[in-house]
């Protein structure tokens, strides 16, 4: 078996699932990072954590959830094309990239998380890393 480095500014196209059945011209491409094995576990740590929170049903535990979302979000995330906002205004990537709750749904950043650690799992599988 030939095995790969992983390459880790590499990144790839992620449609969430909301948006698989959706013409392609209205469909966002989110721009996910290939994750080193160190990053994946700290994605996992942070699932582990959400849940946890999401658990206990505080309100301390709701200010989790959104550092949680965000920590995994900025790891993850490197781009997008074509999210829009209501207006049908194009939201650039650059200038929320550290603001993402800003504008991306709480169900939308899951998706995007979640999306995140299956495509990596896989490309994991399918280079033979």
């Amino acid at each position: 078996m030939k095995l790969f480095a992983i390459d880790p500014d590499a990144t790839f196209d992620l449609v969430i699932e909301a948006q698989k059945d959706d013409p392609k011209e209205d469909q966002v491409i989110f721009k996910i990072k290939v994750l080193t094995l160190k990053e994946m576990l700290k994605v996992e740590k942070i699932f582990k954590d959400l849940a946890a929170a999401q658990d206990e049903g505080t309100e301390a535990s709701l200010e989790q959830v959104e550092v949680f979302l965000s920590k995994g979000l900025e790891l993850v995330l490197k781009g997008w094309e074509n999210l829009q906002f209501k207006s049908g205004k194009l939201c650039p990537f650059e200038g929320y990239e550290n603001r993402l709750l800003e504008v991306l749904s709480m169900a939308v950043a899951s998706q995007i998380l979640t999306g995140a650690v299956e495509l990596n799992s896989l490309q994991s599988e399918d280079k033979g890393n």
